[in-house]
């Protein structure tokens, strides 16, 4: 009975964090599309990409009232 509390334990914070890891999949791939195309681009769009995830992580904290 206790493994099936740990494996639903387990999955519910995975649950929680798979918009983030999603989020962080999805911006390695376009990342990794930008630098194919041009080093700089890659650059402008990985400065963008760490932009946005701040502000994504700034929100979620403010939700959950973290400081």
């Amino acid at each position: 009975m206790r493994k099936i509390k740990n494996k639903i334990t387990i999955l519910q914070c995975l649950a929680a964090w798979l918009d983030v890891l999603l989020l962080l999949l999805g911006m390695a791939f376009i990342v990794t599309g930008a630098f194919l195309i041009f080093q700089p681009v890659g650059y402008i769009v990985l400065g963008l990409c760490f932009i946005a995830l701040a502000f994504f992580i700034a929100k979620k904290q403010a939700i959950r009232g973290d400081s």
